[in-house]
């Protein structure tokens, strides 16, 4: 017989890994329009990697529905974002020391800025759509940061000898 603990153990992994990113919505989705990224999974990887990775997503998900002049809008919206971000850090040195709390705030209010602004501006009815999966952008995002830091380091390690 299992104990109350190992039942609630497993109780908490089944509920944990059964969960996603997508909202659980309570009406079918239209399948006559095209896939496109959750606004939380935009968010969250605006939050783990930058207001570009969730730029880029909504990019995709807004040429997706024949919005091509919002894309490249919410596109050039979170390039801007980011130099703006660039700027301050520069400019306010005082930032620098915010450390990764500050990083996945500002990468919070850029995921909402990108889901407010255009999202549900050009998609007010993006709850109806079909979801793209997350898993494909994750792991092009963990490749794109492995070299970058792979590089960053042979780069580093050159100036050092």
């Amino acid at each position: 017989m299992e104990s109350a603990k190992g039942l609630l153990r497993r109780e908490l992994c089944r509920d944990f890994f059964s969960s996603s990113l997508e909202p659980i919505y309570t009406f079918k989705t239209n399948p006559g329009k095209p896939a496109i990224y959750s606004p939380r999974v935009v968010l969250v990887f605006s939050m783990l990697f930058s207001a570009l990775a969730g730029g880029i997503l909504t990019f995709y998900s807004l040429r997706a529905a024949r919005q091509p002049v919002a894309a490249q809008r919410a596109l050039w919206a979170s390039f801007g974002y980011i130099v703006m971000l660039v700027a301050l850090f520069i400019l306010l040195p005082f930032l620098r020391a915010g450390g990764k709390g500050l990083s996945v705030g500002l990468g919070y209010a850029g995921g909402y800025l990108l889901n407010h602004f255009f999202l549900q501006k050009y998609l007010p009815d993006e709850a109806t759509y079909p979801r793209k999966g997350w898993v494909k952008p994750l792991l092009i995002w963990v490749v794109v940061l492995g070299v970058g830091l792979g590089g960053l380091a042979l780069i580093l390690e050159g100036e050092g000898a």
